[in-house]
């Protein structure tokens, strides 16, 4: 995305190892973009814009408000004159996970544009994937996002809505447990959502969703919940480094672990250990 325009995203998910989605961040003087296609399905989230009016393959659009969204289909030509600085973020998605999430052939899939909507949902999700970018240490959370903003573009902006998963009872007691135990066996590697889902032949989504229902929360919140009390086992009963516990919990930095061990039990893994 950002070798359309004249800056560099000021956050990029380039370097971050982001497999179901790439994400950008940008501040850009008024520009203009020569109609191009892309073979990614893009969503834009504007947060501010310093002109009045914003052309978009040829259409004048004169509504802009902070959060305004924008769906651009893959190959689909996309055209863009900006007459002021435009701050926004960018999200790619390819379309291949549109299908994975519909359990449905790519072909029968068709992404409706859109441009200067509202969405509270996809609004929320953007920020969330900016913030993430801060600390990409976890593509777990991304591709997390990922797969909800695909369901939810496929419920909301396709020609054919999809219809509600039946989530009811959700996961049985033993693909539970077939989860419980593949999550404290494989704590000090890379987990993601596509790989839980792979134990029990799911779709991510619906994995997801099932999962959620059963347990209580996401996926994610699960394994991170995880990896915070096997440190604090670790830190008891060890005299192990807090950098190799870190990474014995699946932590790829010390930094990305003392700051998500503090969001969960307000204070360091160092003074945790000290209290002890």
């Amino acid at each position: 995305m950002e070798e359309s325009l004249q800056r560099p995203p000021l956050l990029s998910s380039k370097a971050a190892g982001w497999e179901k989605v790439q994400v950008e961040y940008h501040r850009q003087p008024a520009h203009a973009i020569a109609s191009q296609i892309f073979p990614v399905h893009i969503v834009e989230v504007g947060l501010r814009y310093d002109a009045s009016a914003l052309k978009v393959n040829g259409r004048l659009y004169e509504s802009f408000a902070p959060g305004n969204i924008a769906i651009h289909p893959a190959h689909e030509p996309i055209s863009i004159e900006s007459y002021g600085e435009a701050e926004f973020i960018a999200i790619a998605l390819q379309p291949a996970l549109f299908s994975t999430t519909a359990e449905k052939p790519l072909e029968s899939i068709e992404l409706i544009p859109q441009f200067f909507g509202q969405d509270p949902l996809i609004f929320h999700l953007a920020l969330a994937l900016k913030q993430a970018l801060k600390q990409p240490n976890d593509p777990f959370y991304a591709e997390s996002m990922a797969t909800a903003l695909t369901a939810h573009l496929l419920q909301q902006y396709t020609g054919k809505p999809e219809g509600a998963i039946d989530c009811a009872g959700g996961l049985s007691t033993y693909q539970r447990q077939q989860i419980v135990n593949y999550v404290h066996t494989h704590l000090n590697q890379p987990l993601n959502l596509s790989s839980l889902a792979g134990v029990v032949a799911m779709s991510p989504h619906y994995f997801a969703t099932l999962f959620k229902q059963s347990m209580g929360t996401s996926p994610y919140q699960y394994v991170i919940q995880c990896r915070i009390e096997r440190a604090k086992k670790l830190l008891a009963c060890s005299q192990l480094k807090i950098v190799d516990i870190g990474y014995q919990v699946g932590f790829h930095s010390q930094s990305h672990f003392t700051k998500v061990f503090r969001d969960r039990t307000s204070v360091t893994p160092s003074t945790y250990r000290k209290s002890l």
